[in-house]
């Protein structure tokens, strides 16, 4: 069972990434007892950086952290060889696994959706996680072809299953860790950690751990626990909290509001053409935490 942090990237400009303040943040994680941190998915901004800026903070992190907790990098690129040579230098540097969304804008069928993983899973030697994000990418990865890659590729150790409700993630759970019990099925909301759990499932990579990390791994521990009466007390404090994501678009400008305010970032810049939160908006997010 595993709360997962998909990190924001702290920024200097809209280009160039503020690696200390990144490092300061991960060291604030750990000792809120996040079981690791996801580098570079959506919500670190990735398709907005440069390529070698990216891989300054991945060297970085991974020398920090130095095995504290686990560390994934999200690679996901258009090219399918940036992805597999993204994926490969991230995985020397150490990272335990790289969490891989496929290509968007076209949207893809299953028979493409295999092939790319397959391609990419053929080519990296290590633990890769397929991230299914179908609100970004227009298509969703179904459990019968997750399976199929699973069965195929023992290195695709995983799936981050981004999708509101929980039916799809369910199907995954029925049907890929029926078959492969230790495949794991994280979810991508942090209000469904929970019925993940419940379901058979691993846990969560949401962002609200960036900023309430001890209330994440709190969570976690009643769930581990089976404290069902505090984890149901924390589920509605969670309903409550997800407020935060609808206050700025997107949602990390208010969050990195936050870690401006805890002295963990130094700016809450984010990239180009998104805008940083306004007064009026940092304080509708003080006013949803102030209580937690």
């Amino acid at each position: 069972m595993k709360y997962i942090a998909p990190t924001l990237t702290a920024l200097k400009s809209s280009t160039e990434i503020d690696v200390e303040s990144c490092l300061r943040h991960y060291d604030f994680l750990i000792e809120g007892g996040i079981d690791g941190v996801a580098i570079f998915g959506s919500s670190g901004e990735f398709p907005h950086l440069p390529l070698e800026e990216r891989k300054k903070l991945i060297s970085a992190a991974v020398k920090h952290i130095d095995h504290r907790m686990q560390v994934f990098i999200g690679t996901g690129e258009m090219q399918v060889e940036d992805c597999i040579s993204l994926s490969e230098f991230a995985l020397e540097q150490g990272a335990d696994g790289v969490m891989i969304v496929g290509p968007y804008y076209f949207a893809l069928n299953d028979e493409s959706v295999f092939r790319y993983y397959d391609r990419v899973a053929s080519a990296v030697k290590g633990k890769i996680y397929i991230y299914n994000y179908p609100e970004r990418t227009g298509y969703s990865v179904s459990p019968e072809v997750v399976l199929k890659l699973a069965e195929l590729h023992p290195n695709i150790a995983g799936i981050k299953d981004t999708i509101p409700d929980m039916a799809h993630t369910v199907a995954l759970i029925q049907t890929v860790k029926s078959r492969l019990p230790h495949f794991e099925v994280l979810s991508g909301f942090d209000y469904n950690f929970a019925a993940n759990v419940m379901a058979g499932g691993d846990g969560c990579i949401a962002a609200l751990a960036n900023i309430r990390p001890k209330l994440c791994s709190a969570w976690r521990d009643a769930m581990k626990n089976g404290d069902y009466d505090a984890a149901a007390k924390y589920q509605i404090i969670f309903n409550r909290l997800v407020a935060i994501y609808g206050v700025t678009f997107p949602f990390m400008a208010g969050m990195k509001s936050v870690l401006v305010d805890m002295d963990i970032f130094t700016s809450d810049t984010v990239c180009f053409p998104y805008q940083e939160s306004t007064a009026s908006q940092k304080q509708r997010v003080r006013d949803i935490l102030k209580d937690f």
